[in-house]
């Protein structure tokens, strides 16, 4: 079951990638460019960090809120602003009815400030935990850093409105590759998946079945 393929999942928006290249190609210029500052993730069986954050309502929480009554998702996610991860939150919302029947909590991370995390929940509905790590702490811990480079930050904002700025409070725009890891309640990792390519995400019905699957195998 860990050593099942990444081809075997589909993609969140229910795509294949080649109509998701051309429906954005103006945007392929983010897989094109160079890969300063990416890092690999962290590996299943090793022990995930206990980070510790504010969440969209302003409030201290910690990993160890999530998993003291059963596993984790835990999602990186680019920010508020990246449509790919709005579809993504909004999928995994809808799909949170079975995430909570097994007992499982959704926690999505990434370096936007708390306003902005805050006008992302309200926005999208979201009935999970969001957590706001403008200080990219949490980031370094499993290792998704990822630096926008410069004239890439620059068209993002004079093309299309995107302020990395802004929405993280941060100069050096540091954001996180998008990754989904499952947690179990002792901290280990049981599922890991990250990828540069940030139009390519598990869809949260593949990580439903994973975790009834290890249920099963219990």
């Amino acid at each position: 079951m860990l050593s099942r393929k990444i081809s075997n999942f589909r993609l969140y928006l229910g795509v294949p990638v080649k109509r998701t290249l051309l429906a954005v190609p103006c945007l392929l210029l983010l897989c094109c460019s160079a890969r300063a500052g990416i890092n690999g993730g962290l590996a299943v069986g090793q022990v995930a960090p206990n980070f510790k954050a504010d969440n969209y309502k302003g409030q201290p929480v910690a990993l160890a809120d999530y998993v003291k009554q059963g596993p984790a998702v835990l999602l990186f996610y680019r920010g508020g602003w990246c449509r790919y991860c709005r579809a993504q939150m909004q999928a995994y919302q809808e799909q949170l009815p079975a995430f909570t029947a097994l007992g499982v909590s959704v926690v999505a991370v990434s370096v936007d400030t708390v306003p902005a995390a805050a006008r992302f929940v309200e926005e999208n509905n979201l009935g999970f935990e969001v957590v706001s790590d403008s200080s990219a702490l949490t980031l370094d811990l499993y290792k998704v850093r990822y630096q926008v480079p410069l004239e890439l930050a620059d068209l993002y904002k004079e093309k299309y409105g995107i302020d990395l700025e802004q929405a993280s409070g941060r100069t050096d725009r540091i954001i996180a590759v998008p990754a989904t890891y499952v947690i179990d309640q002792q901290g280990k990792i049981l599922y890991a998946y990250v990828n540069e390519d940030y139009r390519v995400r598990p869809a949260p019905e593949d990580i439903i079945e994973f975790i009834r699957k290890l249920g099963q195998d219990d």
